[in-house]
């Protein structure tokens, strides 16, 4: 597919999951923690922007989308699917449950998903900063709990 088209398709696609999901680009902005001005400049395919993969994950993830739209989106964005991206669903099917507890996005658990999705982490990188997060939020809730004794 060529870059141009790709760009398009993703705009297209885009717009056309939010008008879906029944969502205006300021709420989506919100729930993606992503600026709604730049969720408009990424639905016009006139402006050729390249989102990158983890603005492309917090859309996916905002935007609630089957496994096959999530393919479909990270490949109109010209991203190949790996096997990390299998990975990232389970920790947003966490930060997920976890954001609806809060009755929003959390900015700490926003923060922890923008540094596991950091382009330039190895899938071992991402492995291991998973592996750590886990194990501080276990000695957190464990010290929290002492605490309340």
């Amino acid at each position: 597919m060529e870059n141009s088209r790709a760009k398009n398709d993703f705009s297209r696609l885009l717009k056309k999951y939010r008008q879906d999901a029944g969502l205006s680009i300021n709420r989506l902005g919100r729930l993606a923690g992503i600026d709604p001005t730049h969720i408009s400049r990424l639905e016009k395919p006139s402006l050729k922007i390249s989102p990158n993969k983890r603005t492309v994950l917090a859309l996916i993830n905002a935007l609630k989308l089957s496994k096959n739209d999530k393919l479909i989106l990270l490949q109109s964005a010209g991203y190949e699917v790996g096997e990390e991206d299998k990975t990232i669903d389970s920790f947003y099917e966490f930060h997920s449950s976890i954001a609806s507890e809060f009755q929003l996005q959390h900015p700490f658990i926003k923060k922890i998903i923008e540094l596991y999705n950091d382009a330039e982490l190895s899938p071992d990188q991402r492995k291991l900063f998973r592996t750590y997060v886990e194990k501080y939020a276990i000695f957190i809730h464990n010290k929290i709990k002492d605490i309340s004794k």
